[in-house]
């Protein structure tokens, strides 16, 4: 994933098992990422935290877009780190 592969545009949600919020808003996104989609926006969820428990959740966003997994910790998740969410 790179800068470049995102596009001009991007609408980015960021999930974990553990944020009762991300839950909370998970229908939102799934909702409005076709209308960003049909605009040329690149869609993608990054989903943070452990993989084993993670991989429910990373299905369900699925019809979003992109889905992008990143394990916990700085090293393990530099989305999440170069833009500031923490797990």
């Amino acid at each position: 994933m790179s800068r470049d592969s995102v596009g001009a545009a991007a609408l980015i949600g960021f999930f974990s098992v553990t944020c009762p919020a991300c839950r909370e808003r998970k229908p939102d996104f799934l909702a409005g990422a076709p209308r960003y989609a049909a605009a040329g926006w690149t869609v993608l969820a990054v989903v943070v935290g452990d993989p084993a428990t993670s991989a429910e959740l990373v299905g369900e966003l699925r019809p979003a877009g992109a889905v992008l997994a990143e394990d916990v910790g700085p090293a393990e998740a530099p989305v999440a780190s170069a833009t500031g969410v923490a797990s």
